[in-house]
């Protein structure tokens, strides 16, 4: 109504025309006329490109959009985005985010430890893909590892998609009894239905497993570490 039809706009989500990270390329290229997402992503193309987004230790929300409205920040971003043939707007604003400059490289990642990632699938999913993908960290799938409970349903899902991405378990321990008390998810899923489902992993994905236990929270007794040995052979089997 604004444009009295003059002009008509079709969304797409991400994968309908292209993955999400090549929205930049796709508009430049001529793909599209108009795409959405956000500038960090394109510190491939050009580092100045995270300055319009968030970056650690900048600007809040409302200092951004002060800078790029009235700051010549504006600007800026036109000049950047004219060399890739595009023109920039702020649509949205995602306010401050984590993030830090380290001194060190940083060689591997791991999601695990604050809340279960599976239980956050697409999002730790999708973050896993920007660590990996050429425009973002750029990291090797082999030095991404995704650490999981035992959430069933997901491992298979992961296993079917095809991820390539390394599988990591929280065992805790091969007595049921014990894994509920250290972790009640684990009351849903049963250490025999984790073993199956790991296999069924390594049968779609011709890798292997981690499975690893946290012996700060479980004495090890001999069965144990037999029974681990015996049940999950062809597997590498971290013990902490």
């Amino acid at each position: 109504m604004i444009t009295n039809n003059r002009i008509k706009i079709k969304v797409f989500g991400a994968n309908e025309l292209i993955p999400p990270l090549e929205v930049f390329d796709f508009v430049s290229n001529g793909g599209a006329e108009i795409g959405q997402s956000g500038s960090y992503y394109w510190k491939g193309k050009s580092q100045a490109c995270q300055f319009f987004s968030s970056v650690p230790f900048g600007m809040t929300a409302n200092e951004l959009n002060a800078w790029i409205d009235h700051g010549g920040g504006k600007e800026l971003w036109n000049k950047l985005s004219a060399q890739f043939n595009v023109i920039s707007f702020q649509s949205a604003n995602t306010g401050v985010q984590m993030g830090g400059w380290f001194n060190k490289e940083i060689t591997n990642i791991v999601f695990m430890g604050m809340g279960e990632p599976f239980l956050n699938y697409l999002q730790v999913i999708n973050a896993a893909k920007l660590f990996n993908h050429r425009d973002g960290i750029n990291l090797s799938s082999q030095r991404i590892t995704i650490s999981t409970v035992g959430i069933i349903p997901k491992i298979k899902q992961y296993s079917e998609e095809g991820h390539k991405y390394k599988l990591a378990i929280s065992l805790n321990s091969n007595h049921q009894s014990q894994r509920v008390q250290i972790m009640p998810i684990s009351k849903i899923h049963s250490i025999n239905d984790l073993i199956k489902s790991v296999w069924y992993y390594h049968k779609k994905s011709k890798r292997l497993a981690t499975f690893a236990n946290m012996a700060a929270l479980v004495s090890l007794e001999p069965d144990f570490c037999f029974s681990i040995l015996t049940s999950c052979i062809y597997f590498c089997i971290i013990l902490s």
